[in-house]
């Protein structure tokens, strides 16, 4: 089992290195944020979220994955372009 919140900074570090290495080995596209929160975000058990602690990591993770879509976006319209290329017939290239 791997506990990616408990532990030291540097058990965490691994353990989400791992996580991110096998989600990419699967072709998986991974976004993490592993930042300092804030008490001020945190709630009482200083584990979980306010609405303001998720509004501010919403905020964090949105340029993230846009960016990210934009990427794949891009890489798919490279694909179909490329397949979308004639090729040379026979009698062309006499």
């Amino acid at each position: 089992m791997i506990y990616a919140f408990f532990g030291t900074r540097q058990q965490r570090a691994a353990n989400i290195s791992e996580m991110t290495r096998r989600l990419r080995a699967r072709s998986v596209d991974v976004i993490v944020f592993d930042e300092d929160i804030p008490l001020r975000y945190r709630t009482i058990d200083s584990i979980h979220l306010t609405r303001e602690g998720h509004a501010m990591i919403a905020a964090a993770l949105l340029p993230r994955v846009l960016a990210l879509i934009d990427r794949q976006r891009g890489a798919h319209i490279s694909k179909l372009e490329a397949s979308a290329k004639p090729t040379p017939s026979i009698q062309q290239a006499r």
